[in-house]
């Protein structure tokens, strides 16, 4: 059953794949050398997209984001509540490692063994993600915690940020 995301109803169809890209939807195409899949009592939906995850350590250490793609999903947003991997300097990495470890319940361990650290900015974690190779897309958010660090320094959790702090944050967030 093909369910489409429109809000048609689900219908009876095959699906053609070629070069990993649909090409074709019908009743009863007719095989053309490609590989069959009997998906018969399964639903073939389009990717789900997971809007709100904190997968942004766990992709270091398990790139397919197993279970999600189990569960249809082929999309994650990361970043979310504040918490994002990127910007941090190399001087507050064990701070950020330590509040994402505690907020998300997670062994400092796996960071230190999985997290590689080689950036700083979030061009170059962008970079780095995109040679890590995900086995899911990952789109993220900055999360501003890391951003006011990133500006602040340990005076982020103080006090409110300066106009300049604040353009400063403005200036790493175009980035």
């Amino acid at each position: 059953t093909v369910v489409d995301g429109t809000g048609a109803p689900g219908r009876r169809a095959d699906v053609r794949v070629r070069g990993g890209r649909i090409t074709e939807i019908g009743a009863d195409l007719a095989v053309d050398g490609e590989r069959t899949v009997d998906a018969s009592g399964a639903l073939v939906t389009p990717g789900f997209i997971d809007n709100h995850t904190h997968v942004d350590p766990a992709l270091w250490w398990d790139v397919s984001c197993d279970p999600l793609p189990q569960h249809g999903i082929t999309t994650v947003l990361m970043g979310n509540c504040s918490l994002s991997l990127a910007p941090v300097r190399a001087r507050d990495r064990a701070g950020v490692t330590s509040l994402f470890c505690y907020i998300e319940d997670l062994p400092e361990e796996a960071f230190d063994a999985a997290i590689p650290w080689t950036w700083e900015t979030w061009p170059e974690y962008a970079v780095a993600a995109r040679e890590h190779r995900y086995g899911v897309n990952a789109a993220a958010f900055v999360g501003h915690t890391p951003l006011r660090i990133f500006v602040m320094g340990d005076e982020a959790w103080e006090r409110p940020a300066t106009e300049a702090e604040r353009a400063a944050m403005a200036r790493v967030l175009d980035e």
